[in-house]
């Protein structure tokens, strides 16, 4: 039971950042309490201090000094994670609506853009550390999308590696197959390594090397909307026409061509 915390000078810093509670012994939540939180002792008071996820941090039997307190809340706190006010949590459950919105619909690169606008909350690991509900929500989405990427990236890697072995066309795959996933996951912390990997896999070996240059610029020419990209993909178009050894990157690159004269 948290009887009562002390609002001195002292302890002020550290009461603010906590929920103070008091449970009655002889009530059906305490029941519920003391099953999900033991405590040392069996006297009363008792005194918890628990995370937002649940986590026990301090549950013994007796009554503190002031002195005692404020060590408990500072070493709790140091356990507690990020402390979100009413604004921060708000910002998270608008990211968390808006990220499993476009995860959901298959948007991956959308969804990732969303976590700008909780970039203040994110460590270098790309998680919130904050043990609150509205983080641990936003975490576990986060979590979810790793996974598919991971799977997604591993799963190039390999299509990329058989490739090496394999005809113009399956390398052109394999390469296209790259660019996509890369333009889906490049933003995600956890993928840029892998996706290094398979890059430098693939510059590593002379025909892709060429076919991956020859690729990138069919697939950025195919996007040109305005006259001035459209002129300038034209002639690099017209300049890879001329000096790919590959037919199928050749007949590529005239069709594009033709697209951009139309």
């Amino acid at each position: 039971m948290l009887k009562r915390l002390s609002t001195n000078r002292e302890l002020a810093p550290y009461v603010a950042q906590v929920v103070p509670i008091k449970i009655d012994t002889a009530s059906s939540a305490w029941q519920e309490w003391s099953k999900q939180h033991k405590a040392d002792g069996n006297g009363i008071p008792k005194v918890y201090v628990v995370r937002a996820d649940g986590e026990t941090l301090f549950a013994r039997s007796g009554s503190l000094t002031n002195e005692q307190l404020m060590q408990l809340l500072a070493a709790a706190l140091n356990n507690a994670g990020m402390v979100l006010g009413e604004k921060d949590a708000q910002t998270l459950v608008e990211v968390t609506r808006r990220f499993q919105e476009f995860r959901n619909a298959g948007d991956p690169k959308s969804a990732i853009k969303t976590l700008r606008q909780a970039k203040r909350y994110l460590n270098k690991a790309g998680q919130v550390s904050s043990y609150a509900q509205t983080a641990l929500a936003l975490n576990q989405e986060i979590r979810l999308l790793n996974e598919t990427a991971k799977e997604s990236i591993s799963q190039t890697a390999s299509q990329v590696e058989q490739a090496k072995e394999q005809n113009e066309a399956e390398k052109i795959r394999a390469i296209q197959k790259y660019l996509g996933v890369k333009d889906q996951y490049s933003d995600l912390k956890s993928s840029k390594s892998d996706l290094t990997k398979i890059q430098s896999s693939i510059r590593k070996n002379d025909q892709m090397k060429s076919l991956y240059d020859s690729v990138k610029l069919l697939e950025q020419a195919s996007l040109a909307k305005s006259d001035s990209q459209k002129s300038r993909y034209k002639d690099k178009l017209e300049k890879l026409i001329e000096t790919s050894s590959f037919p199928l990157i050749k007949s590529q690159a005239e069709a594009i061509l033709s697209q951009l004269k139309e």
